[in-house]
C-alpha cells in the first residue's frame, strides 16, 4: 500500500500534517526571509557596486592625470630655470673674459671693474680680496678716478692692504678732483660727520655732496647720486 492510500493525497500547501509516531508535526513550507534580499533588490546592489568602482576608478584616473600635469609642469619650470641659470652663467663667463681682455691691454676702467667684481664676488667670480686690490691698483695707476677712489677706500677701511687712514683719504681727493662721483659723495658723508679724520665741517660736506650728479666719471648707483643731492638741499636749508 502506497503513501497515499494510508494517509491520504499528500497536500503541499503552506502548512500540512505528517504523523510521526503518533505525533502531528506542523511543517510550513520554505518562503523568502525577510532579512534576504529578492533578486530585484540583488540586481541593484550589483549595480550600485558597478557605479562606485567606475567612479572610483574615474577619480584615480583624474588625480593621475592632475599628478602627471602638475609633475609634468614643475619638470618643465625646473629645466627652463637650469636653462636660464646657465644661460646668465655663460654670459657672466664672456662677459668677464671681454673685461679681462680690455684690462690686460690697458684699459684702465676695465681693470677697476675685475677689481670691483673680485672684491664682491660678483659675476661668477670667488670673492678675492687680493685680486681686487691688485686689479685697482692697477686701475689707479692707468689714471682711471674710479680706481683711485676704490683704492682709497680699501686703505681707509683696510681691505686687501694695511689701514692707512691718511693716505686713503688722500687718494679720495685725488679721485674727486679726477670727477669720481664715488669720491666726492665720500667726501660729503665724511665732512658731514666728521668721520675718517676729517672735521666736522658742514658747508665742505654741501659742496662735495652737490658736486655728484655733475661728475664726470659715473661710478655711483643711482640712488646714492640721488641721496647726495637730497644731502646737498637739507644741509643748504639748515642754520
Amino acid at each position: 500500500m502506497t503513501a497515499a492510500g494510508v494517509f491520504g493525497p499528500m497536500n503541499y500547501d503552506d502548512e500540512r500534517s505528517d504523523w510521526v509516531g503518533g505525533s502531528t508535526i506542523r511543517i510550513t513550507s520554505a518562503s523568502p526571509s525577510a532579512n534576504q534580499p529578492n533578486r530585484k533588490e540583488l540586481k541593484l546592489s550589483v549595480s550600485r557596486v558597478k557605479e562606485a568602482a567606475t567612479e572610483e576608478e574615474k577619480t584615480q584616473l583624474e588625480l593621475r592625470s592632475a599628478f602627471e600635469k602638475a609633475y609634468s609642469e614643475t619638470a618643465s619650470e625646473v629645466a627652463d630655470a637650469f636653462a636660464s641659470a646657465f644661460k646668465e652663467k655663460a654670459a657672466e663667463h664672456k662677459e668677464v673674459e671681454e673685461m679681462r681682455r680690455r684690462a690686460e691691454a690697458g684699459d684702465g676702467w676695465a681693470m677697476h671693474a675685475l677689481g670691483h667684481w673680485y672684491g664682491n664676488g660678483m659675476k661668477g667670480l670667488e670673492k678675492d680680496l687680493n685680486k681686487s686690490f691688485e686689479w685697482i691698483s692697477k686701475s689707479h695707476e692707468a689714471n682711471c678716478a674710479a680706481g683711485t677712489s676704490e683704492l682709497g677706500r680699501f686703505y681707509l677701511n683696510g681691505e686687501g692692504v694695511q689701514r692707512n687712514q691718511v693716505h686713503g683719504m688722500t687718494l679720495l681727493a685725488e679721485a674727486a678732483m679726477l670727477g669720481s662721483q664715488c669720491a666726492c659723495f665720500k667726501l660729503g658723508v665724511s665732512y658731514a660727520n666728521g668721520f675718517d679724520g676729517m672735521p666736522e665741517d658742514k658747508q665742505a660736506a654741501k659742496r662735495w655732496f652737490a658736486k655728484v650728479e655733475s661728475a664726470s666719471v659715473k661710478d655711483l648707483v643711482p640712488a646714492s647720486v640721488h641721496e647726495a643731492s637730497w644731502f646737498s638741499t637739507w644741509l643748504e636749508q639748515q642754520p
